[in-house]
């Protein structure tokens, strides 16, 4: 054989070798990007899917908006998804597929998901980014942040404002009775602390008219219904809500639904149930964020996502109430904690542990807002909310109060 054939020869096994790299680069659909896995833990066929729905759908635009204004320099953006059917039982397995999917961190909606995942994830490091759940996740401070207030902190905060600025004593002569109903969740749990503590504290602003729970999948609520017929408030499971209220009204009780931010994701199907006019007419509600009526940084990017991605749902998102609004604050502030983890280490060395520290400091500044944040022993990033007023006559929910401190 001739040096120039070996030559040749030499230089052919080469191109053989590159050839199978060359296909793979060529087909690479991140484009030459580093993807950054999401794992997304929800529910898209259980009994909190219809609410949950809009939140779904806000996490894919915001992840493909990220994506397309390529907001994190260098990184493709994208979502391992897994569908819990609303049973606690595949929760954890539900952890399991998501890092094997290759999830560096994860976003949970439901309030029972963070309490439960929340010691696996501290023995594994992997940080998890709850926009619902309870204080359990919280205490003692792990690897679980909540992208939102406490329901504790919430509750309190609401029955303060209702007694300084809704019940007339005066005229009444009497302190206003509040009541509980709902499923024996962790959520309602973080609720009926929220009331007993604040009554404790101030045992002469509310009459405690007690604490129904029932097994989840109760849908009955007649025992209930009755044992709360006296109350001038009532507040609860927002999986129960629409089915206690229609049982309870149609006894012609007369009590003032109120509830946290949550409350308002069920706008729509309640209002298709009831219509505007009473029992929703002079319901109170919190909020974290911003309502549709109202301008904000936040809500126009809420409108940005829908005229670009869903202009014909647009419309039905706003009906159902805050779950693509809410949605838009939880995931934008989250894919922010992943930009400056992502600035700070490099996007190939991006991990659960660069989220854990990007988010330990990282601080919200919106136009219209209170600064929110994290720290050291705070894993929660909302300290204000605001109270809504549910009027007939606005068909619509109206803001009335500045934002408020939380009472802890």
């Amino acid at each position: 054989m001739t040096l120039l054939c070996k030559r040749l020869l030499i230089c052919l096994a080469a191109l053989v070798l590159v050839f199978p790299t060359c296909l793979s680069c060529g087909n690479d659909s991140s484009g030459g990007k580093v993807e950054i896995v999401v794992g997304q833990i929800t529910d898209l066929s259980g009994a909190g899917a219809p609410a949950l729905e809009p939140m779904n759908l806000c996490l894919q635009d915001m992840v493909q908006y990220f994506n397309e204004e390529e907001l994190i320099e260098g990184v493709k953006l994208t979502l391992a998804t897994y569908d819990t059917q609303y049973d606690a039982a595949r929760e954890v397995p539900g952890y399991e597929w998501v890092k094997a999917k290759g999830a560096q961190f994860i976003i949970t909606f439901l309030p029972q998901t963070g309490p439960t995942l929340k010691p696996f994830a501290d023995a594994d490091k992997m940080a998890v980014a709850a926009c619902s759940g309870s204080m359990a996740m919280l205490e003692p401070p792990g690897w679980v942040f909540w992208f939102n207030c406490p329901t504790e902190y919430e509750v309190k905060t609401l029955l303060q404002w209702l007694v300084d600025n809704d019940w007339d004593r005066e005229a009444k002569g009497r302190s206003p009775r509040i009541g509980l109903v709902g499923w024996q969740e962790p959520f309602e749990l973080d609720m009926k602390s929220a009331i007993e503590e604040y009554i404790a504290a101030y045992p002469d602003e509310y009459e405690y008219g007690g604490t129904y729970l029932a097994p989840v999948g109760t849908y009955h609520w007649s025992g209930e219904v009755e044992k709360l017929k006296g109350c001038d408030y009532i507040t609860g499971s927002l999986g129960t809500c629409r089915n206690f209220v229609k049982e309870y009204y149609d006894k012609g009780y007369k009590a003032t639904y109120i509830g946290p931010s949550l409350l308002g994701a069920f706008v729509g199907h309640l209002v298709d149930m009831f219509g505007w006019e009473p029992p929703l007419d002079g319901w109170y509600s919190n909020s974290i964020c911003r309502w549709w009526n109202q301008e904000s940084p936040i809500v126009d990017l809420a409108h940005t996502l829908l005229e670009r991605y869903r202009p014909k749902q647009a419309e039905e998102m706003m009906h159902q109430g805050s779950s693509y609004l809410g949605g838009t604050q939880n995931f934008y502030t989250i894919l922010q904690v992943v930009q400056q983890a992502v600035q700070s280490v490099g996007a190939e060395n991006f991990s659960a542990s660069a989220f854990y520290d990007a988010a330990i400091n990282y601080t919200m500044h919106l136009e219209g807002y209170p600064e929110w944040s994290f720290g050291e022993g705070k894993l929660y990033l909302t300290d204000d909310v605001e109270v809504y007023k549910w009027e007939d006559s606005a068909e619509d929910l109206i803001r009335v109060s500045d934002w408020l401190p939380i009472l802890k």
